[in-house]
């Protein structure tokens, strides 16, 4: 998929991952990538979120505009 087809953010989640991490290293230009990760040892948008944890998926998609 093309950066022009994309509309919104893309989230990336376990960005602080191997291939999470490289994924938003690579985004195209153009295309706002937001990172999760349970660590905080790497810059993302939303850092120390566990999606197993109960409303967590539900809250981080409240605050993505």
């Amino acid at each position: 998929m093309t950066a022009a087809r994309l509309q919104g953010p893309v989230l990336v989640t376990g960005a602080t991952g191997m291939l999470g991490s490289e994924l938003l290293r690579t985004a195209p230009a153009g295309v706002e990538a937001l990172g999760t990760g349970r660590s905080a040892a790497q810059p993302v948008a939303f850092p120390g979120l566990d999606l197993a944890a109960p409303g967590a998926a539900e809250a981080l998609l409240a605050r993505i505009p």
